[in-house]
């Protein structure tokens, strides 16, 4: 999608937001309370969604810190999750969850049980994705390079790496979305895929550990130059978390 049609999808949404938190308000003031919820309601999650789903700014930078290495504090560099953008999926994700239960308690009021099942189901969807999201914004440490570890939050887990076990970094698109690959040696792969989770994602994906980019505060083109910087340079790699 080309930036103008996206800045068109933006300004449209946010109008379509803006006109369904007006007619909430109106029903709201003729007396129809869970109409009126749910349009607002609606409004408000396509403003929010138009946060959570905005172009990545990528305005951020790295940072030298530590990071626990078992029970050792070790020198490292730390690529952060996008706190702003996590909040937003948050926000959002609350939103729709209010929603089906706004949609869940007018069918209740009609006796529609199918509809009361699917907004339950909706609203229990959506609590866990607000879970999921807090649970990653408590872990906003999305990637840590040390000397001789590299520690990766993917969307399925976290994995401990080798330097050794990775072959190389880059960029994959898939579909709109872009993610930051970290190609393994088989027996890393294996040691990777003994984690459940880590294990669906290594076979949808091939084996391999993948980033989202979207989840960056910083350029993943920098991510890639940098990791592949020390991948390939062991004295460099002792600099790690004195200097980026």
């Amino acid at each position: 999608m080309s930036r103008l049609a996206e800045r068109a999808a933006t300004i449209g949404t946010g109008v379509f937001g803006a006109i369904a938190v007006v007619v909430g308000v109106g029903a709201l003031f003729q007396g129809e309370p869970l109409v009126a919820l749910i349009l607002i309601t609606f409004g408000l999650a396509l403003f929010a969604g138009n946060r959570a789903t905005r172009p990545p700014r990528w305005d951020g930078e790295p940072e030298t810190g530590t990071e626990l290495v078992g029970k050792v504090p070790t020198p490292a560099v730390v690529f952060s999750v996008d706190r702003d953008r996590m909040l937003a999926l948050a926000v959002l994700a609350a939103l729709f969850a209010l929603l089906g239960m706004w949609i869940g308690l007018l069918a209740l009021a009609d006796s529609m049980t199918g509809v009361v099942i699917g907004a339950a189901v909706w609203s229990a969807f959506f609590a866990w994705v607000i879970w999921a999201t807090v649970r990653r914004l408590r872990r906003r440490r999305l990637l840590v390079l040390t000397t001789d570890l590299i520690r990766v939050q993917s969307p399925a887990g976290s994995a401990d790496l080798r330097w050794e076990d990775v072959v190389e970094a880059g960029l994959r698109p898939i579909g709109d979305q872009l993610y930051v690959v970290f190609r393994l040696r088989e027996e890393a792969r294996a040691k990777v895929s003994r984690s459940r989770t880590l294990g669906r994602l290594n076979r949808r994906f091939g084996a391999d550990v993948y980033l989202p980019a979207t989840w960056l505060r910083c350029e993943p083109e920098f991510v890639v130059l940098l990791f592949e910087q020390y991948r390939l340079d062991p004295r460099l790699r002792r600099r790690i978390g004195r200097e980026v």
